[in-house]
């Protein structure tokens, strides 16, 4: 069975009195007996073994919470880097489907409201760069940017109980991407989503 080994170092911080929280992490992940094509029958592209090691090593940034009155914010990056180390056939190449650049942003708006009942507005983007599709390195997934948002309604009933109300929308520019790929067969990709639109009720008690 595959084996992996992973050493983490972090800080966490604290602003806007305990409001607002920072996080910064450093990894690496080390594994064994990673699967591979088994070369004593070339002929089966579905005949797998355990070959090799990999590694992936990068740094994690977060910030969540209230930036100013009315307004939080919910953000992450994060740089990765997964090679194949020791393999017959694959040594150095890049594993598939992990982008190095990965960055998300998602801020929420509450309007003030005399009524007990919230608005709450959202808005974000996530991103991801370019990937490779396989494990040769041969097809290159191409990076994209999607944007969402969403309008709440909230209202508390009383005795820990809520209602909440909420319209999103998905893709808003209706994107054309791949989400990811198949292993070990590079056309096997997964197209995205277009532009979706979601109505949701939420009943708390």
């Amino acid at each position: 069975s595959r084996r992996a080994e992973q050493f983490e170092l972090g800080w966490k911080s604290l602003w806007r009195g305990g409001k607002l929280t920072s996080d910064v992490a450093l990894y690496q992940l080390d594994q064994r007996n990673m699967i591979s094509n088994d070369q004593s029958t070339p002929q089966n592209n579905f005949d797998f073994t355990v070959d090799g090691t990999g590694r992936s090593r990068g740094v994690e940034l977060a910030l969540t919470g209230e930036v100013a009155e009315r307004f939080t914010v919910r953000a992450a990056y994060a740089y990765t880097r997964a090679v194949v180390l020791a393999n017959s056939l694959l040594a150095g190449k890049t594993a598939p489907n992990v982008s190095p650049h990965a960055l998300s942003l998602w801020g929420e708006y509450t309007w003030a409201v005399a009524s007990d009942a919230r608005w709450v507005t959202g808005a974000g983007v996530y991103v991801q760069s370019a990937r490779y599709a396989d494990r040769a390195n041969t097809v290159v997934l191409p990076g994209y940017a999607r944007f969402d948002l969403t309008q709440t309604w909230k209202k508390p009933l009383g005795g820990g109980q809520a209602v909440e109300v909420q319209l999103a929308l998905r893709n808003l520019t209706d994107k054309a991407y791949y989400v990811s790929s198949h292993l070990h067969v590079a056309r096997w990709v997964t197209p995205a989503q277009g532009r979706s639109v979601r109505l949701s009720a939420l009943y708390s008690f």
